[in-house]
């Protein structure tokens, strides 16, 4: 194999360095390709976790939201249910009191009725036995009139009433001064007749059929009654005074 000259060996010599600083130029490059892809490849695996991260914690917030929703959902559904429960039970206690108030109020209304009722015929009976009472005291009184004592009493009474007026009216002429002593006969009078009146107005109470009074009796009694009673000949001297003024 001939010798290269020397020129020739340094052109071969620099075309070889020249080819190994080419190939470590394009090793060095090809490297730092590779660095850079690599970086990019972690970088988007960075990037991809972290999407993956953030879907994730996306994903779990979301269902941390639907948990709190749905148990918010439930507690308010609970929260009505228990509500409702209680407007009932409300509800239910206050008609229990109504109805309750109800029955005592009617209870109070049948006491005070049946009290009343009570009282209304006590008070009936007791005045039935007022007037049974009263009844049988005018009869007693009217049975006491009728005795041969009382027809006596009346006849005097009858004449002591006669004896003031024919009294009375031959006073009738004086004068003022002396009259205050006239006057106490005319009360006496009018007390008198008032007692005849309250007399023969009882005979009635006990006419013909009560055991008092034989018809013809019955008879007379009505006369005497009757003449009793004539304000012609048996006069009120209150309000009717006999003055004959001088």
């Amino acid at each position: 194999m001939p010798s290269l000259n020397p020129f020739t060996r340094k052109k071969k010599n620099e075309g070889i360095l020249a080819a190994a600083l080419k190939k470590q130029e394009d090793d060095a490059a090809h490297s730092l390709w590779l660095l850079q892809q690599e970086r990019e490849r972690h970088q988007k695996e960075l990037q991809f976790q972290e999407q993956l991260l953030r879907h994730q914690e996306e994903a779990r917030e979301a269902e941390r939201i639907e948990y709190g929703r749905r148990l918010a959902m439930e507690k308010a559904a609970h929260d009505r249910r228990q509500q409702a429960a209680a407007d009932e039970a409300a509800a239910r206690d206050a008609k229990l009191r109504e109805e309750h108030a109800a029955r005592v109020a009617h209870e109070k209304k049948k006491a005070a009725l049946l009290q009343l009722a009570n009282r209304e015929r006590e008070a009936a009976e007791r005045q039935a036995a007022d007037v049974k009472r009263a009844r049988e005291e005018k009869h007693k009184q009217a049975r006491r009139v009728t005795t041969p004592e009382a027809i006596q009493s009346l006849r005097e009474m009858i004449r002591r009433k006669y004896e003031l007026d024919m009294s009375i009216w031959a006073d009738r002429k004086v004068r003022r001064p002396l009259r205050p002593e006239i006057e106490i006969k005319m009360e006496q009078a009018d007390a008198a007749y008032m007692e005849i009146l309250s007399v023969v107005r009882s005979w009635e109470e006990v006419g013909v059929g009560k055991g008092a009074w034989q018809k013809h009796e019955w008879e007379l009694v009505m006369e005497v009654k009757a003449r009793c009673e004539d304000d012609g000949d048996k006069r009120w001297w209150y309000g009717n005074p006999p003055w004959e003024e001088n």
